[in-house]
């Protein structure tokens, strides 16, 4: 307990310590990370973990945000609105079995710094939009592949630093949902880490 008490306070310090970079009329944010994808379907989770029990199979797990373009709404630049492209992929490869899962929100955004500006200090953020999952599945018994359509969101929060002039390093902690046709439904909890220009 004490040492997250330490970090949470040098994070603090390390944000009001800082310069602050310049105000803009309009910021891009990229981004990737790792991600832990469940399944609302037992059948998939129970395949999943038959995958994972063969040794020449390999898991990876992977998120993105991809296009992310956002203005300030506020007078005082805290928060900024706009529209990204989060993705997410679960995959597995190997010994004849390719199994692979892409998942993409297509989202209005929030994000609301808590600092004293965009990109700097705690944040925290909200995505919702439309969604599209895709599977594919191939091995010597199965070949498959199908697209879904539906909705999802995504919120979290996150820390803030200037790494440059005009340039923040944002990491942060989001949950996902992704609600598809034909019951197709995930959740996802991802750690990423993201540059904010």
């Amino acid at each position: 307990m004490k040492i997250i008490i330490l970090l949470i306070s040098l994070l603090s310090y390390t944000t009001h310590a800082q310069d602050l970079t310049p105000k803009e009329n309009w910021y891009t944010l990229w981004g990737a990370g790792m991600t832990g994808t469940l399944y609302d379907d037992e059948n998939v989770n129970d395949a999943i973990d038959e995958l994972q029990d063969i040794d020449d199979v390999e898991r990876t797990t992977i998120n993105a945000d991809l296009f992310g373009f956002y203005w300030p709404v506020d007078m005082e630049h805290q928060t900024m609105m706009g529209f990204i492209i989060h993705g997410t992929n679960d995959s597995f490869d190997g010994d004849g079995v390719t199994f692979d899962v892409s998942q993409t929100l297509y989202a209005f955004s929030t994000i609301a710094f808590l600092g004293k500006q965009i990109g700097h200090g705690w944040y925290l953020r909200g995505d919702i939009g439309v969604a599209r999952g895709k599977v594919d599945i191939d091995t010597t018994l199965v070949d498959y592949n199908k697209t879904f359509n539906g909705y999802g969101f995504l919120g979290g929060a996150g820390h803030g630093w200037k790494i440059a002039n005009d340039t923040r390093f944002l990491i942060g902690l989001y949950f996902s949902r992704f609600n598809l046709e034909d019951d197709f439904k995930t959740s996802n909890i991802s750690l990423s880490g993201s540059f904010l220009f």
